[in-house]
């Protein structure tokens, strides 16, 4: 008898439990209330009966065995919310034997997977997400001088134009900072050459070079401002050798430019790889599932879709690039196409949604005053704007009605819908004060996301209808 179950309860034996649970685990107490008095031993348990008391972080961090993060998410999401539905509760239970069956063959893939998970994270995580701009303005096109036009959109979602776009940078630019100069110098000396050949002037090549490099490097034009010949060629020296700097700074800031995009691209490029190798050792663990019968998961998630976002997946990465390591000459344009629509479908993937975030913007309340004050409007209107560019709104659309995500704002410290009231029938607004810079939930529950849970399952941020009354 090796496995250890702990009871949250001031029981000195406990015998009724042990009954229950006969020879498969040996029962233990733990004889407090308070997860913060619990011995250490709690982190060698196999179970724990929780009795008169609240459990936390705090302990499911000691009792946590997932091998993953994505596991520790939903181990936490069960625990914290413990149901009481027997027949879910059999289902579950069907399904971890079935799962205990192939442990060991599942045990290898799950460490696969913890290895890379960090790295699929990064693309969709909140606090990746202004360093992830920060790339995409050296990688994507970012041009904001077509007004009511979105040029980006276009050009980003082009994959020859990203290819094109990325080589130039990467390569061909850095080759023109280069030899431009270098022809701009020597493009003279072979029209000479070629204009005294025509004309058979028979002067020895040698002679011209000579005579060439001594009108280059010579100071007459110089003495025309200069009438010392010292002077005049010090004068000489020195804007050759500032000429001469900026060849090798420009070349210099061009390599690195070009070096810096071919990186850049390189690391999202590594990140993508390990999404591929994710996708293939999840359809591993699939396949490894489907063959033991244990194709559904609704007991523990509310999430059925599986094997059609799988199918999506392969879609997105059955391409020759994502099995190359990262290098100059692989498929950029595939790469970013890609990568960016990752980005444009992360909520998805992701199983949360940021729902609501309360901001004031002056601009916002000055464009659509001036609308109300010029159309003379009176009773309830909700507005749709857009940024077109940074800190430029356009009015997208006002409908005679009440926002569908109106209700936010009574937990962001105002009831709009009482206030109108209020004001209709005359009676004394009441004071509030806007909570800012706060993010709610979906319209469907309003309720507050806290800092420390921002990375939440699907049923977390949009409940099953049947738990959405307890909001």
């Amino acid at each position: 008898m090796n496995k250890k179950i702990f009871i949250t309860d001031y029981i000195r034996n406990p015998e009724i439990e042990q009954k229950i649970i006969g020879s498969a685990a040996q029962v233990h107490c733990l004889n407090s209330n308070d997860e913060k008095n619990f011995p250490e031993e709690i982190k060698d348990a196999d179970g724990l009966l929780v009795w008169h008391t609240k459990i936390s972080d705090f302990t499911l961090k000691k009792l946590n065995k997932c091998k993953t993060k994505i596991g520790s998410l939903l181990l936490k999401n069960i625990f914290l919310n413990p149901i009481h539905n027997v027949e879910v509760l059999k289902e579950r239970q069907l399904l971890i034997k079935k799962i205990s069956l192939i442990k060991n063959d599942l045990l290898p893939v799950l460490n696969e997977i913890k290895i890379l998970e960090n790295d699929l994270i990064w693309f969709w995580n909140d606090s990746s997400m202004k360093h992830i701009e920060l790339m995409n303005d050296l990688i994507y096109f970012n041009y904001d001088f077509i007004p009511f036009f979105n040029v980006n959109d276009i050009l980003n979602n082009n994959e020859k134009a990203l290819l094109v776009t990325n080589i130039y940078k990467i390569i061909v630019s850095p080759i023109l900072t280069i030899l431009t100069p270098l022809i701009s110098l020597l493009l003279p000396l072979i029209i000479l050459y070629y204009m005294q050949s025509k004309a058979n002037l028979k002067i020895p090549f040698t002679t011209i070079f000579s005579q060439y490099v001594k009108t280059l490097f010579g100071s007459d034009s110089m003495k025309m401002i200069f009438k010392n010949p010292t002077k005049a060629m010090l004068a000489s020296f020195a804007t050759k050798g500032i000429y001469l700097f900026m060849y090798f700074q420009n070349i210099y800031y061009s390599l690195q430019s070009s070096s810096n995009t071919n990186k850049i691209i390189n690391i999202i490029h590594e990140k993508l790889n390990k999404i591929k190798t994710y996708i293939t050792l999840s359809n591993k663990i699939q396949t490894l599932c489907d063959s033991n019968g244990i194709n559904i998961i609704n007991a523990f998630i509310n999430y059925s879709s599986i094997n059609n976002d799988l199918l999506i997946f392969d879609e997105y990465f059955n391409f020759p690039v994502f099995d190359k390591t990262p290098g100059l000459f692989t498929n950029k344009g595939k790469i970013l196409h890609i990568s960016i629509r990752l980005r444009e479908i992360r909520n998805r993937f992701m199983f949360y949604s940021t729902g609501h975030r309360i901001v004031y913007i002056k601009k916002i309340e000055k464009l659509i005053s001036s609308f109300v004050e010029k159309l003379k409007l009176d009773g309830i209107c909700d507005f749709d704007v857009i940024e077109i560019k940074k800190n430029n709104f356009i009015l997208l659309e006002a409908s005679c009605r009440f926002s569908g995500s109106v209700g936010v704002g009574s937990n962001a410290g105002i009831n709009f819908p009482a206030e109108v009231v209020r004001k209709i029938l005359k009676l004394k607004q009441k004071k509030f004060k806007m909570n800012l810079d706060t993010s709610y939930r979906s319209f469907l529950v309003f309720k507050k996301i806290q800092s420390s849970k921002r990375k939440v399952l699907l049923n977390e941020y949009i409940p099953h209808y049947s738990e959405q009354l307890k909001y």
